[in-house]
């Protein structure tokens, strides 16, 4: 079964760089920028102003301002944090974009997906170029499928009330902990932080 979630495409990648095969080499390329497209895909279903037509679209760079229109956090790394102020048991998850240098890297990308106008010899340094955006790309796209927030809180027409949207079955002990503290019925404060880089979790 050929599975289509920006993650299936991120570990088929891995796989194919791991191989050693110049050929594989392209193969990767192909599944990073699909990789990099469905994730965008992805935060941009839970978007009600896009339309379902530019939530589809496949050109990284209208899908870079399309996200951006939606959520205006840019690069930042979201922390959504939910605590039982009875217990104090907290839960935190996380939104973790499609950074600008990786849709960058996804625009490069497609630029291997064409047949090669040159014979490369296997110590062409050209190689180890195309290598090096590869497993660049991939700790990239990495970051941007740790998280299992699909966007950040979005403000509700009422101005009074936010929505979330969380992808379960991801991380276990992180849908086990929200559970819990949601199930409790007992107040919750929710804290939002903003960051550079992903905190340690």
């Amino acid at each position: 079964m050929y599975s289509s979630g920006s993650r299936d495409y991120l570990k088929r990648a891995r796989q194919l760089l791991n191989t050693g095969d110049s050929e594989s080499l392209f193969y990767a390329a192909f599944e990073l920028r699909c990789g990099i497209e469905a994730r965008m895909q992805q935060y941009l279903e839970i978007a009600d102003e896009i339309s379902e037509k530019k939530k589809q679209g496949w050109k990284i760079a209208e899908l870079g301002k399309n996200l951006e229109k939606a959520f205006k956090v840019g690069d930042k790394i979201v922390q959504l944090t939910f605590e039982d102020t009875a217990t104090g048991k907290q839960c935190r998850i996380y939104h973790t974009p499609v950074t600008t240098e990786l849709r960058k890297q996804g625009q490069q990308l497609g630029n291997y997906l064409h047949a090669m106008k040159v014979y490369r010899k296997p110590d062409d340094p050209w190689w180890n170029s195309f290598k090096s955006l590869l497993n660049e790309a991939c700790e990239k796209l990495a970051i941007a499928t740790k998280g299992t927030l699909l966007g950040p809180p979005l403000l509700r027409p009422d101005e009074r009330t936010f929505k979330t949207h969380e992808e379960l079955e991801v991380d276990v002990l992180v849908d086990e902990a929200m559970r819990e503290i949601i199930c409790a019925k007992r107040n919750i404060k929710i804290g939002v932080k903003y960051f550079d880089r992903l905190p340690a979790v």
